[in-house]
C-alpha cells in the first residue's frame, strides 16, 4: 500500500486535496442515497459502491484505489454501461467530466497530509541512537 503514495503534501496543497476529497466523496454519498430511494434491488450494488467509495474518499482511506473505483463508476454510468437513474451529476456531459477529472486528480496526487492514509502510511521520523562504547 505504501507504494501507492509518493508524498503527503501539507499546507495549502494538503488543504486543497482535503477539499477535493470532501467534495467528491460527499457527492458520491449523496448520489448513493438518492439512488437508494429510486432504484430496485438489482442496483443495490451500485448504491453500496457509491456510498462506500464516497465514505473512503471523505476520510482519506485508500484514496488512490477509491478514486480509481469512483472514476470507473462515473465513467460507466455516464457512458450507459451501468443502468442507474440519471441525475445531474452522472449525465454524460460537463458535470460527469468534472467529477471524473477530480477523481483522476485524486488518483494521481494521493490523499494529502490531512487523511487517514497519511496517518497510516505517512513519513515517519526515525531516531537512530548514538552508540557509546
Amino acid at each position: 500500500m505504501r507504494r501507492l503514495f509518493t508524498s503527503f503534501p501539507g499546507g495549502v496543497a494538503g488543504s486543497a486535496l482535503l477539499l477535493l476529497r470532501a467534495v467528491s466523496g460527499l457527492l458520491f454519498v449523496r448520489e448513493g442515497f438518492s439512488f437508494f430511494r429510486q432504484v430496485d434491488a438489482s442496483a443495490s450494488t451500485l448504491v453500496a459502491g457509491l456510498v462506500v467509495v464516497g465514505t473512503l474518499l471523505v476520510i482519506g482511506l485508500m484514496t488512490p484505489l477509491s478514486g480509481g473505483a469512483g472514476a470507473l463508476i462515473v465513467g460507466a454510468v455516464a457512458a450507459g454501461f451501468v443502468e442507474a437513474p440519471v441525475t445531474a451529476v452522472f449525465q454524460p456531459g460537463v458535470s460527469a467530466l468534472l467529477l471524473e477529472s477530480m477523481l483522476i486528480a485524486l488518483l494521481l496526487q494521493g490523499p494529502g497530509a490531512y487523511s487517514v492514509d497519511a496517518r497510516l502510511f505517512g513519513r515517519r521520523e526515525i531516531i537512530i541512537p548514538l552508540r557509546w562504547e
